[in-house]
């Protein structure tokens, strides 16, 4: 699918053994987003081809889960922000004179590939041998969007833009995260398409 700044993205298909009734892997033979993380990506100068080194196992799998986890944490703090809203709306009198965008951040979960191993002393040794993020597929329809920068508060999209009032909600919601959490903390630098947002 493509190479980022720190990961590899190629599709994928996932198949649990117990299906949930939401989220990732619902469906048998899901279509999905298998992402790796990579040290360094240099380019053939006689074909041309990307060249990636990637972490030693135990490396990649520690910033896998902690790129989960800050996913999760991404969505817990945009379900706090509705929650916000939710409230202050439960109390008012009327309804907004504009709609609410409904936005998410996509389903992800992390995949290991272990080795099998044998002898008296596997306690010692570590058996991952890949870790992958992996996210719920998403069509390009709408193409990537960048909405707000990590370094500014303000919407990167003219005011004529398609998706300008979703950039201002986002604006919107880290006031509502910064307010909220005291200072300490607010989503920045986001990015993906026009509904549904991807982790870097």
């Amino acid at each position: 699918l493509g190479i980022g700044t720190f990961k590899s993205a190629h599709t994928g298909h996932l198949s649990l053994i117990h299906l949930p009734s939401q989220g990732l892997g619902t469906a048998p033979n899901e279509l999905v987003t298998v992402k790796r993380m990579y040290r360094r990506r240099t380019q053939n100068t006689t074909t041309g081809n990307w060249v990636m080194t990637r972490f030693l196992p135990a490396d990649e799998h520690a910033m896998i889960i902690q790129e989960a986890n800050l996913l999760y944490w991404a969505s817990s703090l945009m379900d706090f922000t509705y929650s916000f809203i939710h409230l202050f709306l439960s109390n008012a009198d009327e309804e907004p004179p504009f709609t609410i965008p409904q936005l998410r951040f996509v389903h992800a979960g992390v995949a290991v590939s272990h080795d099998q191993v044998a002898g008296n002393n596997i306690s010692n040794t570590s058996s991952i041998r890949r870790t992958y993020l992996v996210e719920e597929f998403i069509e390009e329809s709408d193409g990537f969007v960048k909405f707000v920068h990590d370094g500014d508060a303000n919407s990167l999209l003219d005011t004529d833009d398609p998706f300008y009032h979703i950039a201002e909600f986002l604006c919107f919601t880290q006031h509502v995260q910064y307010f909220k959490t005291d200072g300490t903390v607010f989503l920045s630098d986001l990015q993906g398409m026009s509904l549904l947002f991807h982790h870097g």
